[in-house]
């Protein structure tokens, strides 16, 4: 069977299992490292997997990154390990997303008996505050077939909201063909099949988004464009741009933007043994805290270990 055929016949089953009863969060997407939001997501890279296969890269990696979003009221950490495996990559990722401070009113309204919340009923002495916490793994591998790159990402999570407590997990999958040394396309399905299992009993599933697009890479510039559809909700649609400025190989410029939605700018620097790199994002849409950034660091444990035999004593 042909790949294309393949891909074709999995979007039309996500199609008929998927439902888009409710927004998943996008958990994931929020730990994605400061180089890939810089760009607005885009990459070159399925799962940050391909070049193990097309570069050759042979050493393990481990990534750290720190995220701040709407002026710190929620903070994103994740860490991931990746083991080139003998052109078999695998990586291990851990998500862990905190919101502090959320006021909980549920028990600040004394009603007088109407039923119509008025500001004389609230109680402010019985306002709380709580705080949710989700926390993901995913588990990230690739399989080289003829001339296409097939990924698979497994991602149980699980999230805590005041009283109530959920787990759940998503499968997606991503295709990529290199159509040169130096241009690829692209095509993923995330959510292929995803749900939530709620303490309280609800249960919820939620809608397929697919997305496709392609990316050059250059020796001074790299840049690529992707768009971004949720399967069963017509009115989602996005689209993003990335570009990457290279400096002697050692210092990246990027910029990034999301259709109505961000605008991004980021640096890195990349030594010996450690990648440096860094984002701002910039939230288009109105009423929402503008400062967000991301911190990123990879440690490339090969070089790092030379490194250390070189200046042992």
């Amino acid at each position: 069977m042909e790949y294309k055929s393949f891909i074709i016949i999995f979007v039309l089953i996500t199609y008929c299992f998927g439902e888009s009863s409710f927004y998943d969060g996008r958990l994931f997407e929020d730990g994605k490292d400061a180089r890939i939001s810089a760009m607005a997501g885009v990459s070159h890279s399925i799962f940050d997997l391909s070049n193990c296969i097309l570069e050759n890269q042979s050493s393990p990696t481990i990534d750290f990154s720190y995220k701040s979003k709407f002026d710190n009221l929620v903070k994103i950490n994740s860490f991931s390990i990746l083991l080139p495996n003998n052109n078999k990559p695998i990586l291990l990722k851990l998500t862990n997303r905190l919101i502090d401070e959320i006021y909980d009113t549920r028990s600040a309204w004394d009603d007088d008996g109407d039923f119509i919340p008025e500001s004389g009923e609230i109680d402010y002495f019985k306002i709380d505050q709580i705080q949710q916490q989700e926390i993901g793994i995913s588990i990230s591998t690739i399989k080289l077939l003829e001339t296409y790159m097939l990924g698979f990402s497994f991602k149980p999570n699980f999230i805590k909201l005041a009283e109530y407590s959920a787990y759940g997990a998503s499968l997606d999958i991503s295709a990529m063909k290199q159509l040169s040394n130096s241009l690829n396309i692209m095509m993923s399905i995330e959510n292929i099949y995803a749900f939530k299992y709620w303490n309280s009993g609800s249960f919820e599933k939620f809608s397929p988004i697919i997305n496709g697009g392609m990316f050059y890479k250059g020796t001074i510039v790299n840049g690529g464009i992707y768009l971004e559809r949720d399967i069963k909700n017509p009115n989602y649609y996005q689209h993003h741009l990335g570009v990457e400025m290279i400096k002697d190989d050692n210092f990246f410029f990027r910029l990034g933007h999301s259709y109505k939605h961000s605008l991004s700018i980021g640096f890195g620097i990349k030594t010996y043994v450690m990648n440096i790199d860094y984002a701002y994002i910039y939230l288009i849409e109105n009423n929402l805290p503008a400062f967000n950034q991301i911190l990123s660091f990879k440690i490339i444990l090969e070089d790092l270990i030379f490194l250390k035999g070189k200046i042992k004593p």
